[in-house]
């Protein structure tokens, strides 16, 4: 993955409007606003596959139910392709994550950085206002570190980055190291795959730890 500003996510950094003087909490979307696994799974059992939680990647790990056999890697673009353009509206909430970030809201601005393909960009922000999520989406590629950074700079208060994969939160230790570090990870077969971030500075599985330490944070 590119560590590096690519030209696609510059121009939806540019059209965010932040106030100087007010906090920033940046965060990830999936597995920490809302359930991809448990919404892929779901897709994949209609189509007859499933996942097999071997790896943090689609491809050898998607197979189907009638003889384990994984589906060649042109078919898992596919599927993948086909799961965002019909599910990606649909997701679950991770459990008080719109509750929390309403209350945050009252006290910082909030934007999501998610790692998505940028045609599903519409039906992210749609997806997450029907969980009355309502703050500005910018899709990502690569590592988060120097989007991270952009927006941490606009800012003359703290700014927190809240994320699942430790590549993310070593990538924005290492552009942005005055941004505070959430590591959230809800879904246990996902922490048995990447593991604790080192490069964060707390660890969390839930939305009301998650909500307490940015309170700490801000000293609100």
């Amino acid at each position: 993955m590119p560590d590096r500003l690519i030209a696609e996510v510059a121009v939806q950094l540019e059209a965010i409007e932040l106030d100087p003087a007010r906090p920033l909490v940046v965060t990830d979307a999936d597995e920490v606003l809302v359930r991809f696994g448990v919404g892929m799974e779901a897709f994949l059992a209609a189509q007859g596959l499933y996942y097999d939680w071997t790896a943090f990647h689609f491809e050898g790990t998607i197979r189907k139910t009638s003889d384990d056999q994984a589906i060649p890697n042109h078919a898992v673009a596919e599927v993948r392709e086909k799961f965002l353009e019909e599910c990606i509206f649909d997701l679950p909430e991770v459990p008080g994550a719109a509750a929390a970030l309403a209350h945050i809201a009252a006290h910082a601005q909030i934007v999501v950085l998610t790692n998505i393909s940028h045609s599903a960009r519409k039906a992210r922000l749609d997806g997450l206002r029907r969980l009355g999520i309502d703050h500005p989406v910018v899709t990502n590629v690569g590592k988060k570190g120097h989007a991270v950074r952009d927006l941490a700079t606009r800012v003359n208060a703290a700014t927190i980055f809240i994320d699942d994969l430790p590549e993310h939160h070593e990538s924005v230790a290492l552009h942005a190291p005055d941004v505070h570090r959430i590591q959230f990870i809800e879904n246990p077969r996902l922490e048995n795959l990447v593991g604790t971030a080192r490069h964060s500075h707390h660890r969390t599985e839930t939305w009301s730890d998650a909500e307490q330490t940015i309170r700490g944070i801000l000293g609100i």
